[in-house]
């Protein structure tokens, strides 16, 4: 047999190629799959992966669109004739032919004219020391290089990776377009979210909101459904978004509580907050002890990692889902099976693949989590689209006292 057959069923023939065959899907398909380091590495970390972290740290450096293009698809020959080790491929003057061969091919596919080897070469090189670090404790090069992005090393779902790389490829040869929004909502001792890709959907249970942002950093729009902008005293509390929301979900207010103060949720325990909280006559519900934790964890994350602020944005899934639903309250209760069939109905209106979100492995456990978090990411792309508002509106919005925003971001339609 003198072809390999791709994902996408075309006979491809390596050592000949056809540029007609080089498929950019068939790309991030195999090197979503195939894994970096001859697959030593103590978790499973992708060549897509790999790519995706070159790319967006020849951003990251400030250079041209064509570089981050090049850096992307570096690797994409593997995806065609695999891998092999560099100890080895220097031994094979035939495969480093075939190998250049394929990657000219590639790069001339998706006019890639500008492929500075001494740059990516510069990069490889950079991602691959702290790849060996950060995934098998290991030094390879002497001198620690220059990093100015901050790599995502976590495990990813495969499909995510895959849609990624196709998300980025996409924005540096398109001249349409495509937003990435990320939805996310709190679940069992983590995050859901949600990636809305323009029509591509993919959902991660993650453990932090670091592993969250980290992943998917080059995303246009970033909503959770947590409170952000927090009060430290009453009269701060009133510029809330909590009482506009309430007039919003009519006949279902109670479902929007106090969002806690921010020395009630730095509380070390809950029987602390309740006292700080009665202390500044803060008010808070039992509801609002129970996502103090999470609170408290965006909060402080947002302290440390100012480039986030007011980026991260907050929102709130039943307000959206009664904007979206022309204004009137979705009555059934979420965790009902009858209510998350009216919400998929309400999503399938926007465009969101109802059978996608349902048959989605963290579905049968995280049905209503998976539902709010895919909510959410509609509405950040609602939001880059310039489809959304705010509540408060954009002249009462006040910020906290360490400046972040108090409001809910809302479908304006």
């Amino acid at each position: 047999m003198s072809y390999i057959t791709t994902n996408s069923k075309i006979h491809f023939k390596p050592h000949n190629p056809n540029m007609d065959d080089i498929d950019i899907n068939d790309i991030a398909h195999a090197l979503a799959y195939m894994c970096r380091a001859n697959g030593h590495f103590n978790s499973f970390y992708s060549v897509a992966q790999h790519s995706i972290n070159c790319s967006l740290e020849a951003r990251a450096k400030g250079y041209s669109k064509d570089i981050q293009l090049a850096c992307l698809l570096h690797d994409a020959s593997e995806a065609y004739m695999s891998d092999i080790t560099r100890p080895v491929k220097k031994l094979l003057p035939q495969y480093l032919d075939i190998e250049e061969r394929l990657r000219k091919a590639i790069y001339e596919k998706f006019n890639v004219t500008d492929a500075s080897s001494e740059m990516i070469d510069e990069i490889d090189d950079a991602l691959l020391y702290f790849e060996f670090i950060n995934l098998l404790g290991e030094k390879v090069f002497d001198d620690e290089p220059e990093l100015l992005s901050q790599p995502d090393f976590t495990q990813r779902d495969f499909i995510n990776v895959k849609n990624e790389f196709l998300y980025i490829f996409t924005q540096l040869t398109s001249n349409t377009k495509i937003y990435k929004s990320v939805g996310i909502d709190g679940c069992d001792k983590g995050w859901m979210v949600a990636m809305l890709t323009g029509s591509i959907l993919s959902i991660e249970r993650y453990n932090s909101i670091a592993d969250v942002l980290s992943a998917n950093k080059a995303a246009d729009k970033f909503i959770i459904d947590i409170p952000i902008g927090l009060a430290d005293s009453r009269e701060e509390a009133v510029h809330r978004p909590e009482n506009a929301a309430r007039k919003i979900l009519k006949g279902k207010s109670f479902s929007i509580f106090p969002a806690p103060f921010r020395s009630v949720a730095r509380a070390k325990t809950k029987l602390e907050a309740w006292e700080i909280s009665k202390a500044l006559d803060a008010r808070a519900s039992r509801m609002t002890m129970g996502i103090r934790e999470a609170v408290n964890e965006i909060d402080i994350f947002l302290q440390e990692n100012e480039g986030w602020k007011n980026v991260l944005l907050e929102s709130h899934p039943e307000v959206c889902f009664a904007l979206l639903n022309g204004g009137n309250t979705v009555m059934e209760k979420k965790k009902k099976e009858q209510g998350i069939e009216k919400r998929l109905e309400i999503l399938e209106e926007y465009g969101i693949d109802r059978i996608s979100v349902s048959r989605h492995p963290l579905f049968a456990k995280y049905s209503d989590d998976v539902v709010d978090a895919v909510c959410l990411a509609l509405i950040g792309r609602l939001a880059s689209e310039g489809k959304s508002t705010t509540i408060p509106s954009n002249d009462e919005i006040k910020a906290d006292s360490t400046g972040l925003k108090m409001q809910m971001i809302i479908p304006k339609l």
